[in-house]
């Protein structure tokens, strides 16, 4: 295996740094006990050092080389990939046994993966490693608290203690440093959060459970090397906890349908697409009234749809951004049915109980991994083992909800069966 002169140096140091930082945890392993054995056999009171923990490689360029040079000469050599798993397992392990308050978090991106992998990863977690929920401490955004309520502890509004525009600056300056959206690593913009939350909290002694380790722990899902029992075998998928009727907007109607049409990848801006929902609004208000949710603050890259709405519709803006999250949770948990973009806010409905029909126009720009994994977990995964069916109407432990992605020329073109899909009567688009 050939390194190339410019790869050469940053090898030879990461190596260099991965060697002195494993010496130092080495002799601090050795020290302990030692220490332990003078405290109690001279009664001195000797200050325990605190046990570093190795880096992951990947979290410096130098570390990303080495490991990248390691993974190809494994894979020449021996025809496989190294596991991640096992590493990540172990400092889990490492975490739930060290006593300390954890910090869960922060979560700073997006819904999707914080419903479908995020929480239920935690809940496998807290349970696999019997955490005392006393000891944890949630950070997110948007009045999350009752999507982490199976974990008990405590919840953190990181949003009481950050401007949305402060917010909004940190997280642009965390995809800077990372090149990319998805939180692979512990940053600076993660540190000025979790000091600041924390500080307000009086905790300062704490492990972080941050997201990377979910993220590295199923990265070979979606990039296609693993099944998806990878995602199975470490989460646990609970129904959500409905928020308190007092968080749901005054003067809803008793029966209604919820909606959120937002632009994306997959269901871009145009004019076909704006048409389509716009009959698809008319034909849900033939058969009552649809509370439409738009968000007031944009925190990430969606944009709602507001163009041609049909006047009856009842529009809620969520402008408040420490309870945006919350109050569209509180709606979408008191309908009859949630119809909306497909993406990561349509999973929110099944796990609520709530059957989910969401559309898209744009198959290619779809992981289809994602949508696999919302199949199986919201129609029959939790009914004992995940390649069994499940029995009519039930899903395990799951509410006994649907979810339906659909392609929306699918629903322009030809009649609405939801006297089947909803026990309603027959709606034509």
């Amino acid at each position: 295996m050939s390194v190339s002169r410019k790869s050469f140096p940053k090898v030879f140091l990461g190596g260099a740094r991965i060697l002195q930082e494993f010496v130092r945890n080495l002799a601090v392993t050795f020290a302990i006990p030692v220490i332990d054995i003078a405290r109690v056999a001279g009664g001195f009171e000797i200050p325990r050092p605190r046990r570093p923990r190795l880096k992951p490689l990947t979290e410096n360029p130098a570390g990303r080389s080495l490991n990248s040079l390691v993974v190809r000469g494994v894979r020449r050599l021996t025809g496989r990939s190294i596991g991640t798993s096992q590493p990540i397992l172990n400092e889990l392990s490492n975490l739930a046994s060290s006593g300390r308050t954890l910090v869960i978090g922060p979560w700073l991106s997006e819904v999707g993966f914080e419903v479908l992998y995020w929480i239920p990863f935690l809940q496998w977690a807290v349970r696999e490693y019997s955490i005392d929920p006393s000891r944890i401490l949630v950070v997110s955004r948007g009045g999350v608290e009752p999507w982490y309520r199976h974990l008990g502890g405590r919840y953190v509004e990181l949003l009481d203690h950050f401007t949305p525009e402060e917010f909004r600056k940190l997280n642009e300056q965390r995809i800077a440093a990372s090149g990319h959206q998805k939180h692979m690593g512990l940053g600076e913009a993660d540190r000025v959060i979790l000091d600041r939350v924390c500080a307000a909290k009086g905790v300062f002694e704490y492990d972080v459970v941050h997201p990377a380790l979910m993220y590295q722990l199923l990265l070979p899902l979606w990039q296609r090397r693993s099944p998806s029992g990878l995602a199975f075998n470490h989460s646990l998928y609970l129904p959500m906890v409905h928020p308190d009727a007092v968080f749901k907007p005054p003067g809803l109607p008793l029966r209604y349908t919820a909606a959120k049409f937002y632009f994306s990848d997959a269901f871009p801006r145009s004019a076909a697409n704006v048409e389509k929902v716009g009959r698809l609004l008319h034909a849900y208000l033939r058969v009552g009234p649809v509370v439409l949710l738009i968000s007031g603050v944009q925190m990430d890259d969606h944009t709602d749809m507001l163009e041609a709405l049909p006047k009856e519709v009842i529009v809620i803006t969520a402008d408040d951004p420490a309870r945006n999250l919350l109050l569209q949770t509180a709606v979408v948990a008191g309908a009859e049915r949630f119809i909306g973009t497909y993406g990561g806010f349509s999973y929110l409905a099944p796990l609520l109980g709530v059957p989910s029909l969401c559309v898209y126009s744009d198959p290619g720009r779809l992981m289809p991994v994602h949508m696999d994994i919302a199949f199986r977990v919201f129609r029959q995964f939790a009914c004992g083992h995940s390649e069994k069916g499940c029995a009519p109407n039930s899903i395990g432990e799951m509410p006994a909800a649907r979810f339906t992605p659909v392609h929306i020329d699918a629903m322009a073109d030809m009649p609405l069966q939801m006297k089947n899909l909803f026990n309603l009567e027959q709606v034509t688009i």
